[in-house]
């Protein structure tokens, strides 16, 4: 099972980068549990939205504590947590194209970053809807759905206009991470 945390504020997307994340799983044949945890917390608070994916049917419905992948909608957001925020060696989703060292030398987990804040403002004029070029980066780093899965849960969930803006955002943050791997030697 690949248990996944998306961690925003309020207004950021979360819940949406939860649903898309799991609508494009199970287009691929993945099971999947995604549910947001909020309160009554008004624009710009703190809040998180989980997604659960496995090969076989899910019954665990509590939130996830330890995830493997940590998305950041608001790197700020770490300052709140103490302790630990992810497993030993998940990986962590920054949206920023060069994760800070405290960060780095902090977590046993990989960093994967990319200008999910600069993508995001290109294609989808705000940069606070900097999730949807991540779940491009996510794909293609994880490749637990691919690029053709997210296309088809992204125009599902939005109108034509909308649905190719948000496509474009996901695609490039999808090129930005598959060539920093090609770099790396990994396919």
């Amino acid at each position: 099972m690949r248990e996944v945390t998306i961690l925003g504020r309020a207004g950021q997307g979360a819940i949406t980068v939860a649903s898309i994340m799991a609508t494009a799983g199970f287009l691929d044949g993945w099971h999947i549990l995604a549910f947001p945890h909020f309160g009554a917390e008004r624009m710009g608070a703190p809040m998180n939205a989980f997604v659960r994916l496995d090969r076989k049917p899910i019954r665990l419905r509590s939130a996830i504590v330890l995830p493997d992948d940590l998305i950041l909608l608001d790197p700020t957001l770490l300052a709140f947590h103490k302790g630990e925020v992810i497993r030993k060696g998940g990986i962590i989703y920054y949206p920023e194209p060069v994760a800070p060292e405290a960060l780095l030398s902090a977590v046993e987990a990989e960093v994967v970053t990319l200008p999910a804040f600069e993508l995001a403002e290109k294609y989808l004029g705000t940069p606070k809807w900097a999730g949807i070029p991540i779940l491009g980066a996510y794909s293609a780093h994880n490749r637990i759905f691919g690029l053709h899965a997210l296309k088809e849960a992204i125009f599902s969930r939005f109108t034509k206009k909308i649905a190719e803006e948000n496509y474009q955002s996901a695609e490039a943050g999808y090129f930005w991470v598959s060539q920093q791997l090609m770099g790396r030697g990994k396919k």
